[in-house]
């Protein structure tokens, strides 16, 4: 191969993203006409280098199996489409793991960045969780090198949301966390680069849906297509999946008490073609209590909810999902007090 370097210590290095006890995850600035990235890495202590990847087409990766006692210095060189290779680059300083009683787990699986036929236009998820939270707050970044993070919102009240305009050839990435009592909650791991449709990218038609550097849950369960009563087509992409029928509001929920303590089984009507049900809790007589929502597509017309510990008791909203205009929420139920 002959050299082209193109790479600058001067003005490229590796950078660190994440650090936990055992893993290390690292990202450097993107080339132009790129094939493959070579990376390789050692410890501070030893000269020799060893190969961690040679076929690389992302600028982020989580090296693994790490010994949080040691240090380590990573150096990446690009692999260019004519088969010419680019300079070395690495950092100045060696990157370590955290010690085991720093590392704290993450309270939040990676969400799932799904693709979408809309153009520029990306559908994130992530796990409705029912601790004690107000709201999620969620960042994004594009994939390019050790990008900051930019907030999209503080105060998000479901567990999906869509993003447009995104026009970032090399994808992007996003977090997340919920909003407690308690100040800096941790964030979630990065969610795998994803590229938006109708974006050009450099990379290969096969990676357009990301790269699995980090480990995703299993995405949502979607609700079969109702067979009996066919789509009404909008010329809006976001009604393509709705119909044309608008329910009346629900009425509110009802509860009985469940057999072990400190649970109760909510109720409710079924609505005519709802692919599921949005079902949000509030704490009675609680400073700064709001509505969070338990599950955002509950099928079925009843759930069981535990760990109802607060003694003024509780209260319970629900909206069905699946129609053209987005429906309000009942009036909330009586107050329920668990056993």
């Amino acid at each position: 191969m002959t050299t082209a370097a193109t790479f600058s210590m001067a003005r490229d290095q590796i950078v660190l993203i994440d650090a936990r006890s055992t893993t290390l995850t690292i990202s450097w600035p993107p080339i132009q006409d790129v094939a493959f990235y070579l990376l390789e890495y050692r410890t501070n202590i030893e000269n020799q280098w060893e190969m961690l990847a040679d076929d690389l087409t992302l600028t982020e990766i989580r090296k693994t199996q790490l010994d949080c006692k040691k240090e380590y210095f990573f150096r990446v060189a690009a692999i260019y489409k004519d088969d010419t290779l680019s300079g070395w680059i690495s950092h100045k300083e060696p990157f370590q793991p955290l010690p085991v009683k720093e590392d704290r787990e993450f309270s939040m699986a990676p969400p799932v960045v799904n693709r979408l036929k809309e153009k520029e236009t990306l559908m994130i998820e992530w796990e409705a969780i029912e601790e004690d939270i107000y709201a999620f707050e969620l960042q994004f970044r594009q994939n390019r090198g050790g990008q900051p993070w930019i907030t999209i919102s503080e105060d998000l009240h479901s567990n999906q949301v869509r993003k447009r305009n995104l026009t970032c050839k090399w994808g992007y990435q996003f977090r997340v966390r919920p909003v407690t009592d308690h100040a800096n909650e941790p964030w979630s791991l990065p969610s795998e680069p994803v590229i938006a449709n109708g974006v050009k990218s450099p990379f290969p038609k096969i990676l357009m849906k990301g790269l699995k550097t980090t480990p995703q849950p299993p995405p949502p369960q979607r609700p079969p297509k109702k067979k009996e009563k066919p789509l009404m087509i909008e010329e809006n992409h976001e009604d393509t999946r709705r119909q044309r029928y608008e329910p009346d509001k629900m009425d509110a929920p009802w509860f009985k008490p469940a057999e072990e303590s400190e649970a109760m089984i909510v109720n409710w009507n079924p609505v005519e073609y709802a692919t599921g049900y949005e079902l949000q809790m509030i704490k009675c007589m609680k400073k700064r209590a709001q509505w969070k929502t338990i599950a955002a597509n509950l099928q079925g017309t009843q759930v069981k909810k535990k760990n109802l510990t607060n003694k003024a008791g509780y209260q319970f909203r629900i909206r069905p999902n699946g129609f053209r205009k987005e429906t309000e929420f009942s009036d909330p139920s009586n107050i329920a007090i668990a056993n």
